[in-house]
């Protein structure tokens, strides 16, 4: 190996938090010219992609096995598909490993069409397998590797690509439409079982167990989706890491918090004009999940019970009742228990406090130019009405954080903050240019930095 490394290494935070607004996707960090983000976000994707390419191989010879040579080989070839995600940083550090690699996963369709299944198998494992964990090795640091917390983080991301992958493959009936997609899930939950048992977290076992008997079943999605939340919430809340312990861990917890309730915000303004849009941000809140109910359910398993089925159930009710109904849903069924989520999650040394309010005032404001920015063209076109109102849900926060915090400001900025916060909502009613927006923030952040920091 060569002195030099190009390493994702590890990172603070709460486990669980790369969700909507801050989140991970499907492709990995690393940019095709062999550069990396040096975090665990990255990592973290580096070796999930790396398990899916592992997991397609393990239904292509469990489907060899079974004499289904043709669907086989899609799975072996699914090796190859994998080559801009896993690459790249290698070739950078270790050129001849990246050959190496290359050409053994471009071998797979081959194999797969002249091997039987214990040879196929062979040939994976003395000849791919090892070029992968050589890969994993010298892109991600050891330290990261040897953390549970980083194990428990791939295990969890696997299982969404499970969630995703199933709910494509299979009807509300039981009955499979897209054949490739099954077997990608069953990879993949084979790669999940196989880390489990070796990772040093005492949960999640039986919500892996009934995962494997519902997708050998067949069950409908709604089932297999519910099973993948429950294992990653479990696995989540079982690490240390799942308490919020200082305050930046406070402010990115109650961030999120503020979020969920920004996209109810918005869901309720949009089913009261009757927008079809509004169950797109009623659905948001269960995209937080991972993040909210790990320190709940070390504190409190009933409250995460409940918490978890009052956020999952605003999809259906957005769409079932009526705007008031639905509304009255949010604000006495929804919104008082993400108030007890803070209180229980959140020490009171962080959270009560008009610097902590600041902060998470201004942290919410950038959420607001992120969002806006990738909604609204700089000839004042919105094209991506979601991002739109998702920074008008984040601004009404915004709102109710300076009305909880105004009196124990001086009369100077108060005023002066009252006065940018109305600039900044006629900014979003308007669809003024992105720039604008980034201003009034910036002048915001001016004027409670010092506020944010005391």
């Amino acid at each position: 190996m060569p002195a030099r490394r190009t390493v994702l290494g590890a990172a603070g935070g709460l486990v669980g938090t790369a969700l909507v607004g801050f989140g991970t996707a499907r492709t990995t960090d690393t940019d095709t010219d062999g550069g990396s983000a040096d975090s665990t976000d990255a990592a973290v994707e580096y070796v999930r992609n790396a398990e899916e390419v592992r997991g397609h191989l393990v239904s292509a010879r469990t489907l060899l096995e079974r004499g289904r040579r043709e669907d086989a080989a899609l799975h072996a070839g699914h090796g190859g598909d994998y080559v801009a995600a896993v690459l790249p940083p290698v070739r950078d550090e270790d050129p001849e490993l990246a050959t190496r690699l290359r050409a053994r996963l471009n071998e797979l369709p081959e194999r797969v069409a002249s091997d039987d299944a214990e040879a196929f198998d062979a040939f994976v494992t003395d000849e791919v397998s090892p070029l992968l964990d050589d890969a994993v090795e010298l892109v991600v640091d050891e330290e990261t590797r040897a953390e549970t917390a980083f194990d428990v983080r791939v295990m969890n991301a696997l299982a969404g690509r499970i969630a995703e992958e199933y709910d494509a493959a299979v009807a509300d009936d039981g009955t499979i439409r897209e054949d490739g997609e099954y077997w990608d899930g069953r990879g993949f939950l084979v790669r999940i079982e196989e880390r489990h048992d070796d990772v040093a977290v005492d949960a999640g076992g039986d919500s892996l167990d009934r995962l494997r008997s519902e997708m050998e079943a067949v069950d409908p999605p709604s089932a297999v989706v519910a099973t993948t939340r429950r294992f990653r919430v479990r696995t989540a809340a079982a690490l240390p890491s799942a308490t919020v312990e200082d305050r930046e861990d406070a402010l990115t917890y109650v961030r999120s918090v503020e979020e969920v309730r920004g996209h109810l915000r918005s869901s309720v303004a949009l089913a009261d004009v009757g927008s079809r849009d509004a169950g797109l941000h009623a659905g948001h809140g269960s995209d937080y999940l991972l993040t909210l109910l790990p320190p709940v359910r070390r504190a409190d398993p009933d409250l995460a019970g409940r918490l978890s089925d009052r956020l999952l159930a605003v999809d259906d009710r957005v769409d079932s009742a009526a705007a008031a109904e639905y509304e009255r849903y949010v604000a006495e069924d929804v919104l008082p228990l993400l108030e007890e989520a803070v209180s229980v999650a959140v020490p009171a040394e962080y959270a009560d406090s008009t610097a902590f309010d600041a902060a998470v005032f201004l942290a919410l404001a950038d959420r607001v130019v992120e969002e806006y920015d990738a909604a609204v063209t700089d000839e004042e076109v919105i094209e991506l009405y979601g991002e739109y109102w998702d920074a008008r849900g984040f601004l009404a926060r915004m709102e109710a954080r300076f009305d909880g915090m105004a009196s124990a400001l001086d009369d100077e900025t108060r005023s002066a903050v009252e006065e940018e916060l109305g600039i900044l909502r006629q900014e979003l009613e308007t669809a003024r240019p992105p720039w604008d927006v980034e201003n009034s923030v910036a002048a915001l952040h001016r004027m409670l930095d010092d506020v944010a920091a005391a």
